[in-house]
């Protein structure tokens, strides 16, 4: 039988094939869309099952009304009620097994094919949209931390990093807050800027035997990742760093709330979480529901001892988590477009004038709203690629240790220069129009590199990050291994697709 669906990921036209045996195929190659490469998934519908068990039985009662008229050997009637029994177990297993839809749903019998596959018109994709975090935004807000505590309970595990939040005196504030209003708390601090898996493991640890009700992250991204991961270890029995392998579905955490004092990586309004794995050279993102922060106070003010470096990585990275969706090998929406191009203008409005002047309650809000709506789920819920950049990074910062936003600022003008080509050169164009303020009546060509050349400005010269691996003192030894990693092994299937071999060279334009 032949059917005509339409992947749920880009909306690509597929012929599907299926044979008697419920075998099926995506124009005669396996269950990928040859346009997106999203893994596709049969769903079985329950009225297919129906159908299958109904014909089994047929069979079965079949099969024992010819029994009355022949004579049948034993043997033949138990390999029949072992094959019935084993065809009876796959069926149920196939249908109870929830693994069986991770990675996408596909439907194209009965019904199915109108409900799963044409919904939302031939552009715009289905999807759901849920930020169950509540957020205190703006000076002095503080205040209301008690009495968001209070609603998880009176133990509190306090998250911090290398001290900077004692040094600015916030750590007194938040103590003393606790301490007033009957809170007991414990600690976990020195947690590193690319957090390493034994932070989480002593941070569940401390949890556990305290019996925390809520973790308090104050800090960045990189103390509110790792205290994700410890809300989610401290239900776990096994090794922490299975979190970010994904090994295990983690459907239960302490609940979070964060402090935020670093505008980069949003974490604070996200359910992800990456962290490091030293003795492997591995840094992972992993990504659960019950990991999304419940509170989140987020006061510009706590970030103006930031300093000008940290400022600088800060706004690449909340550039970058724009930029890799912006850069889309699918039509995007015209909406979200928008939406994103405002987020880099936002950007690169202010972080110059933070980079310049910390204390500018105006450039310090503008950039840590921004860090926020950048990766909170909006502008991703069109996208239908992986990211190649953050790919190519996690492993450079894995083995160098180098800050999260220097090691992109370094990549993705690389990156870009790397894909352009005729057939994505439209969205460099629109890019450098509509960011950079580029004349739209030059040459397609000359506008795309052009705002390459106006990122790498931004960037080298107006928050004067190194631009090649060289100055950070980095050079070849790793890059096949980093490849392949970025690769998992295989291939990057982002805005273009890349291999080991065109992560390699990525790197070497780096240096």
């Amino acid at each position: 039988m032949r059917f005509k669906i339409k992947c749920p990921y880009c909306n690509e036209e597929l012929n599907i094939e299926e044979n008697i045996w419920g075998l099926w195929n995506i124009d005669g190659s396996k269950h990928t869309c040859p346009k997106c490469h999203a893994r596709l998934y049969r769903h079985y519908s329950f009225t297919y099952f129906i159908y299958y068990t109904v014909l089994l039985l047929a069979v079965l009662f079949g099969l024992y009304f010819i029994s009355l008229f022949l004579e049948l050997p034993f043997y033949l009637w138990l390999c029949i009620s072992i094959i019935f029994a084993l065809g009876g177990y796959l069926l149920l297993n196939r249908y109870f097994n929830r693994s069986f839809y991770d990675l996408g749903i596909i439907g194209f019998r009965y019904k199915d094919i109108e409900t799963n596959c044409t919904q939302g018109g031939d552009k715009m994709p289905s999807f759901i949209y849920n930020i169950p975090t509540k957020v205190y935004f703006g000076k002095d807000q503080l205040a209301g931390l008690p009495r968001e505590l209070a609603v998880f309970g009176k133990r509190v595990l306090l998250c911090y990093g290398k001290g900077s939040i004692k040094r600015n005196g916030l750590y007194e504030r938040i103590t003393m807050l606790l301490a007033n209003n009957g809170f007991e708390y414990r600690e976990l601090s020195d947690i590193d800027p690319n957090p390493k898996v034994d932070s989480v493991r002593e941070g569940a640890l401390i949890a556990e035997e305290f019996k925390a009700d809520v973790v308090l992250a104050v800090g960045g991204g990189s103390v509110i990742d790792c205290a994700k991961f410890v809300a989610a270890a401290t239900y776990y029995e096994g090794d922490a760093w299975d979190l970010s392998l994904g090994k295990v579905k983690v459907e239960k955490a302490l609940p979070i709330v964060t402090i935020l004092t670093l505008a980069a990586t949003g974490s604070e309004m996200n359910a992800t979480g990456v962290i490091s794995n030293p003795a492997t050279f591995e840094k992972l993102g992993a990504a659960y529901e019950v990991l999304y922060p419940k509170v989140s106070f987020l006061d510009p003010t706590l970030t103006y001892s930031v300093s000008p470096f940290q400022t600088a990585c800060g706004s690449a990275d909340i550039f970058f988590h724009v930029l890799e969706v912006y850069f889309n090998p699918s039509e995007s929406m015209f909406l979200l477009d928008s939406f994103m191009e405002g987020i880099m203008k936002t950007v690169l409005k202010y972080a110059k004038i933070a980079f310049n002047k910390g204390d500018d309650y105006e450039a310090r809000a503008n950039l840590m709203w921004a860090s926020s709506w950048a990766i909170n789920g909006l502008i991703k819920e069109y996208q239908t690629h992986k990211w190649s950049a953050h790919s190519m990074e996690h492993p450079l910062s894995a083995y160098y240790d180098i800050a999260h936003g220097l090691g992109l600022a370094i990549i993705v003008p690389k990156w870009l220069r790397y894909a352009l080509n005729d057939d994505n050169i439209d969205r460099y164009v629109k890019f450098g129009v509509n960011v950079f303020n580029i004349d739209p009546a030059l040459d397609k060509k000359m506008i795309a590199l052009k705002a390459i050349e106006c990122l790498e400005e931004f960037l080298y010269v107006d928050l004067k990050l190194p631009a090649s691996l060289k100055e950070c003192d980095i050079d070849d030894t790793y890059f096949v291994d980093m490849a392949y990693r970025a690769c998992k092994g295989d291939k990057i299937n982002g805005f273009i697709t890349l291999n080991i071999d065109d992560v390699i060279e990525i790197y070497k334009m780096c240096l």
